[in-house]
């Protein structure tokens, strides 16, 4: 019995202490990345984007424009970003504007929009990778974040436009704007993407039931936008 303990301590002692062994793989040693793909680092990218307001209660945007960035890193890049376009009446406008016809056939809601933007814009990429799409082709994406400053042209209805023109730049505003989007990259010079943003405007939204014009406050304008972007040079530089 002795014997065999002994024996069994020592096999144990030996197998504790032998190295151990693995088999070497291709990829043993080697970084877990080798070349990596500068999608956003000196390139320019000419975005045509569409859009449309999401939270307004009396008039919804309808948005088209083009943005510009150069990126001077692989995760920053400015730019400057211009929209236009018009409103139409939500349904919540028509259902006051009717009861209001019953009432008092003089006084209607009248309402603001926002007809141009204008301003410029730091973007951030904080994540970047890779998608397997449908067929075993890969595709990359991109994450942003952004943030800008400029100015809101403002529109509206008659008792806003002869406000506008009674006051010297009441038909414009100071803009801040924040947001962020994703962008997929189904080839180096070509980009889709889908953003949300946030523009903070001062106006009116609206007249009141008597037809006077509140106080302007700055309040939220989320828009949500479809983006393709056109990415010179064509080509992605590539960094050992």
């Amino acid at each position: 019995m002795l014997r065999l303990r002994t024996a069994c301590c020592v096999t144990l002692a030996v197998l504790m202490l032998a190295p151990v062994v693995q088999a070497a793989g291709p990829l043993d040693g080697l970084p877990a990345v080798r070349n990596r793909v500068l999608l956003h680092e000196g390139r320019q990218f000419l975005t045509p984007l569409v859009g449309t307001t999401i939270n307004d209660p009396y008039a919804q945007q309808a948005m088209l424009g083009v943005a510009w960035r150069y990126f001077t890193h692989d995760w920053l890049g400015v730019g400057v970003d211009v929209m236009a376009g018009g409103a139409f009446k939500t349904g919540l406008t028509e259902q006051i504007n009717e009861q209001l016809s019953l009432v008092d056939k003089t006084h209607q809601v009248e309402t603001t929009s926002l007809q141009a933007l204008l301003h410029g814009t730091v973007e951030f990429i904080p994540i970047q990778g890779k998608l397997i799409l449908p067929g075993g082709s890969i595709a990359r994406f991109a994450v942003s974040a952004q943030a800008g400053f400029g100015v809101a042209i403002l529109a509206g209805d008659d008792t806003f436009e002869r406000e506008f023109n009674s006051s010297s730049g009441g038909s414009t505003s100071l803009m801040p704007m924040f947001g962020g989007g994703v962008r997929l990259f189904p080839a180096p010079s070509f980009a889709l993407g889908v953003d949300m943003r946030d523009y903070l405007v001062n106006r009116a939204l609206s007249t009141d039931q008597t037809g006077a014009i509140p106080d302007s406050s700055y309040g939220h304008n989320l828009l949500v936008q479809l983006t393709a972007s056109f990415v010179f040079p064509q080509e992605a530089a590539v960094q050992p």
